[in-house]
């Protein structure tokens, strides 16, 4: 199992052209990199991407206005970082499986390992 491009948001997200709020907060962000990461260490997953290391803030204010409709908001505030570039609980969850130290699976089949 590898798992890319995920995230979860930290903070709440109105999605209006969708009529959809996400829910998000900082905690609940680091719970989520929690559960899967200790899960991905558990089951040996291959590698996890996080979509974002930083949040777009400023990005967004740039791209929004070209866009047709909101979609994009919905990734605006998954960094594990702030647009400031304040770390998040999840920055440290995330540092602590990344600096673990893992045994190389012998199981990897052949095409995985190019």
């Amino acid at each position: 199992i590898a798992i890319t491009e995920t995230g979860f948001p930290a903070e709440p997200t109105r999605l209006e052209d969708f009529k959809v709020n996400l829910p998000g907060s900082p905690q609940s962000q680091a719970t989520y990199f929690e559960t899967l990461l200790s899960a991905a260490h558990r089951d040996q997953y291959l590698f996890v991407i996080a979509f974002l290391y930083r949040d777009y803030d400023a990005l967004w204010e740039k791209i929004k206005v070209g866009m047709s409709g909101d979609w994009a908001a919905a990734w605006r505030d998954c960094g594990l970082v702030d647009g400031a570039g304040k770390k998040r609980p999840a920055y440290e969850v995330w540092g602590k499986y990344f600096n673990a130290k893992y045994l190389r699976r012998q199981n990897i089949p052949e095409t995985a390992r190019r």
